[in-house]
């Protein structure tokens, strides 16, 4: 069973590293010149490692090429999206955007969205065989992330909401309903005559209802049309906690439709 271990001496030797300039500290003394050029060669050593390039969605990740054949990558889809770094079948640490239940490494910021990443590493049991090889594999997380900060906006430590988070638009068969773009590519959304019905892997989210709906009040009308919401219970039993963090983000999300009902002049809210 994995176990999340929070990645602490890595980070804060990534956060040291990123530091160009002098810090001040709260007394108003300055860091020893010296010492910060010993954190600048330790950055510029990670950016002068060769690297070969995992392609996501989001970004490209930049891992030593001595590992090229040695770590393989792959990359998960279905609950959020996760790229994991694996040798010999022993898992080294994951990267998950958007959302997961990882380590808050910051968030990447481009001119479309910005993607919150986290990481995820794993315990490595020291009487294994070859622990010193994927130890030092799991250390060169370091690499890619000064990779990431030289070649994006990479605030780290940070979560950054977008000023205006964009919505698409999902047709139905009474009013047009708004739902976060962030999630287009993996909610489905099924609409008949008087529900509209959205899930994720066969797992239901959440519904949203035209006319009677058994026990279950209205939140409004719609020209004179009851709509309510159904939510569908999400057990945590059943999935990993980064697929049970995911499906529950994508079900709070509701409010989102809500919010897009409410600003309608033609709903009333009940």
């Amino acid at each position: 069973m994995k176990r999340i271990v929070i990645f602490t001496i890595c980070l804060i030797a990534v956060l040291f590293c990123c530091i160009s300039c002098r810090s001040v500290r709260p007394d108003n003394t300055v860091d020893d010149p010296v010492t910060n050029e010993a954190e600048t060669t330790a950055r510029n050593n990670h950016l002068d490692v060769e690297t070969y390039t995992v392609e996501t969605r989001y970004c490209n990740l930049k891992y030593p090429a001595k590992w090229e054949g040695k770590v393989k990558t792959e990359i998960f889809d279905n609950y959020g999206y996760i790229v994991k770094f694996i040798a010999d079948d022993v898992s080294l640490f994951d990267f998950e955007f958007v959302e997961g239940n990882g380590v808050l490494l910051g968030t990447l910021v481009t001119d479309s969205e910005n993607v919150v990443i986290k990481i995820t590493s794993y315990d490595l049991e020291h009487e294994m065989q070859d622990y010193e090889i994927y130890a030092e594999m799991q250390s060169d997380i370091d690499v890619i992330i000064e990779n990431l900060m030289a070649d994006y906006t990479l605030e780290l430590d940070e979560i950054i909401e977008p000023e205006e988070e964009s919505v698409f638009e999902i047709k139905s068969s009474l009013v047009a309903l708004y739902y976060p773009t962030k999630w287009k590519e993996s909610i489905l959304v099924e609409t008949s005559e008087n529900r509209v019905k959205f899930s994720c892997n066969s797992v239901p989210l959440f519904d949203i209802v035209f006319g009677d709906n058994e026990n279950v009040s209205p939140l409004g009308y719609y020209k004179d049309i009851a709509v309510s919401v159904t939510t569908h219970d999400i057990s945590s039993d059943f999935y990993t906690d980064s697929e049970y963090v995911y499906l529950r983000a994508m079900q709070e999300d509701v409010d989102v439709v809500i919010e897009g009902l409410l600003s309608d002049e033609n709903f009333i809210l009940n």
